[in-house]
């Protein structure tokens, strides 16, 4: 679609009537000049109670609402003199548009800075499919009806809504913020609908409150959205918003149900590793929450949290409070454990408790060199912290399996705490039996032990007896070092004892203290495995 310039557009004039901007910065004697005239023609018809309360709640002056018959033939000169000087073709101006109609600067080229800073809407404002060439300056603007900045609106030089009013709906749907948009403080009285918007520069919604729901679905982020202290009093919606950068809730309150969930087409072989669609609901690389308050449910339901390309660098819901149901499941943690310092997580938490969401251990190996760590280990104290709080979620839920999914994750992380002396035992622990967990671990460990003694005691027996001979007697005898309680030494075997060397007993007897150990380890891991009292 074609776009006009925006000076064909009587509404354009009437906010221009004094000069439109020029260059890259606004002259805010200009502004001032122009914003008195515009706000004067946009509240006539208003009775002084409805402008004083208007003008309060918009910090301007009440004179500059006020409608009088010089304003008025002054407005209708300059808007004459400008139109047909910026339209020079034009025999005549049109008429000047009706105050009670509503705000059409649709599928307009706007070329220049567009400075309304302060300025009253008392009109519905449709501003689709046009394109702001240079800052669009909306700041502490107040809209009293419906705002339309929808249907493709491109802000190619940044958008300020810093402060802004919108006493009715928002719809910034379908727009795009080419460079840095600025909610700063902006409160929204009504629904806002930012749902497939696109935000290429820095997102700025500090301090903003939402009295309304609040829809930001499908948005992506395309570098740091900031939250920070945010007041969402309904419902706020994120689902399948894509954040590849900063994502900072940092103090955010909300009344009403937050919903992040994702909305990715996951391959089923591999939930987390083969991505369809990987922009559709991923947090990228710092994730902050820490200070959220969420009043009622919060869902994170397939959300990944870190980015698809490189690692997330901090993840953090420390100090958050969650006074209503919690739900991570099926999100991905692929880089780091959540930061859970201080936070309570309620009851009804729900987290998916499989390795395909969380990221691997680092194993026994790395444990004494903590250069190589993975970047989400290197901070094991913390790491601990937050899988011990997700245990006792998932614990007071009765939910066995899930609450030793984050136990092997807590031990895992002290592993690599103190000294290490303090450290070795829970490496060995891992290393026998995956901190109670595995069965084929001590199956292995075992079999490795009893196949020691084969082969040791295989080689004597061989030069006294044939090899078949020798072979069952070295397995029988193995054996029986593995399980002495069955006394097969001292009813069968008390000659073949007697006539061992040394060596062969001391192996005899290391058999036997470690097969203890590892039928320890394999007791424990089928009492865990199968929840056994």
């Amino acid at each position: 679609m074609a776009l006009k310039d925006a000076n064909e557009n009587p509404w354009y004039i009437l906010m221009t009537l004094h000069g439109e901007q020029e260059g890259e910065e606004i002259d805010w004697a200009l502004h001032e000049k122009n914003r008195k005239l515009w706000n004067a023609w946009s509240c006539q018809g208003l009775p002084l109670e409805k402008r004083t309360e208007l003008a309060t709640s918009a910090r301007i002056d009440v004179a500059e609402t006020e409608w009088t018959d010089e304003i008025a033939q002054e407005v209708q000169r300059l808007f004459e003199v400008a139109f047909l000087a910026r339209n020079p073709e034009l025999a005549a101006a049109p008429r000047i548009p009706d105050a009670s109609e509503g705000i059409h600067i649709s599928c307009l080229n706007f070329t220049q800075p567009v400075a309304l800073r302060y300025a009253v809407f008392c009109q519905d404002v449709l501003c689709r499919n046009s394109k702001f060439k240079k800052v669009a300056e909306f700041s502490y603007a107040s809209f009293m009806k419906t705002a339309h900045f929808s249907n493709r609106t491109h802000f190619d030089g940044g958008a300020r809504f810093t402060g802004a009013s919108f006493a009715k709906d928002a719809y910034f749907s379908d727009a795009i913020f080419k460079m840095r948009a600025e909610f700063e403080k902006a409160r929204f009285f009504d629904d806002s609908n930012f749902i497939h918007s696109k935000f290429e520069g820095t997102a700025i919604f500090a301090e903003a409150t939402f009295t309304h729901h609040a829809r930001f679905s499908l948005v992506n982020f395309e570098h740091a959205a900031v939250f920070r202290g945010v007041s969402f009093e309904k419902d706020a919606d994120f689902s399948g918003t894509c954040f590849e950068k900063r994502a900072d809730f940092r103090n955010v309150k909300c009344a009403g149900l937050a919903d992040f969930r994702g909305r990715s087409s996951i391959s089923q072989a591999d939930e987390y590793r083969c991505v369809v669609h990987p922009k559709l609901d991923s947090f990228g690389d710092n994730t902050l929450f820490s200070g959220a308050h969420f009043q009622n449910c919060v869902v994170f339901y397939r959300r990944r949290f870190g980015p698809y390309t490189g690692r997330a660098k901090e993840v953090t819901f420390a100090n958050a409070i969650f006074d209503g149901p919690v739900s991570f499941e099926g999100a991905a943690f692929p880089h780091l454990l959540p930061d859970l310092t201080n936070t309570t997580l309620p009851q009804s938490t729900k987290v998916s408790a499989e390795s395909t969401h969380w990221p691997d251990p680092p194993g026994p190996l790395k444990w004494f060199c903590k250069r190589r760590l993975p970047e989400g280990w290197k901070k094991p104290e913390q790491v601990k912290a937050s899988a011990a709080a997700l245990r006792h979620a998932m614990t007071r839920q009765t939910l066995p399996e899930e609450a030793h999914f984050f136990f092997r994750y807590e031990m895992n992380a002290a592993a690599l705490i103190g000294g290490i002396g303090q450290r070795l035992p829970y490496g060995l622990f891992c290393l026998f039996s995956d901190f109670g967990y595995s069965i084929a671990r001590p199956v292995n460990w075992l079999a490795g032990v009893y196949g020691l003694g084969l082969g040791a005691l295989f080689g004597w027996f061989a030069e006294s007896y044939n090899l078949l001979h020798a072979l069952g007697l070295a397995a029988v005898t193995s054996f029986a070092n593995m399980l002495p309680i069955f006394g097969f030494q001292r009813v069968y075997l008390a000659d073949v004892y007697k006539a061992l060397p040394p060596a062969l007993q001391l192996i005899s007897g290391a058999q036997t203290v470690l097969a203890f150990v590892f039928l320890f380890f394999l007791g424990l891991g089928l009492r865990t495995r199968f929840r056994l009292k």
